[in-house]
């Protein structure tokens, strides 16, 4: 059987990184989590809400880092013949092909797993003083939400509606689909 890699996909603080510990202690499958994946690339800028061209320039590198990073990691583990977990928001379609080439080239099946929840201005901002964010982020989240697009080929969406009880029901219908 061909090692799988399961990605969990979605707007940042929609709950990935929680399901895939989740589903790392479900399964066992080592987990790849964006946190360890960042600590490889420059810190972000201060400013980022500021939104200056500059200043989402930068941004946009140091994402580029982290996802050559991820993908590095996901391709070498799985020609271990290892499965893997990856969590990062994969906004765009071609951040999701460069991830399914690695999974291709380390011999392996990719999963999809998008993780939503309903996006109020008020959870949003609850969500982000819960990571410990100033919730001035919200606009830089939002400009995030409008540029993710519908994701192609076979997926499971799953919701993340908070605690342990939201987190309980994505983890069993995230199971189901594996």
């Amino acid at each position: 059987m061909k090692p799988t890699c399961i990605a969990i996909i979605g707007f940042p603080t929609s709950g990935k990184t929680t399901l895939g510990r989740a589903l790392a202690k479900a399964t066992g499958i080592h987990f790849l989590d964006y946190e360890q994946l960042a600590a490889c690339a420059p810190p972000p800028d201060p400013d980022l809400t500021s939104g200056t061209p500059e200043i989402l320039e930068r941004e946009r590198g140091r994402m580029g880092v982290i996802y050559q990073v991820g993908h590095a990691a996901v391709e070498a583990t799985l020609r271990l013949s290892v499965s893997v977990i990856i969590a990062l928001p994969y906004a765009s379609a071609s951040s999701r092909r460069y991830l399914a080439d690695a999974v291709q080239r380390g011999c392996g099946v990719l999963k999809l797993i998008r993780v939503t929840y309903d996006v109020t201005t008020e959870e949003l901002e609850r969500r982000l003083v819960a990571k410990g964010l100033d919730a001035s982020w919200g606009s830089y989240h939002e400009a995030m939400f409008a540029r993710f697009h519908e994701i192609e080929g076979p997926h499971r969406t799953v919701r993340m509606e908070g605690g342990e009880e939201g987190t309980r029901a994505a983890d069993e219908a995230a199971i189901k689909y594996l």
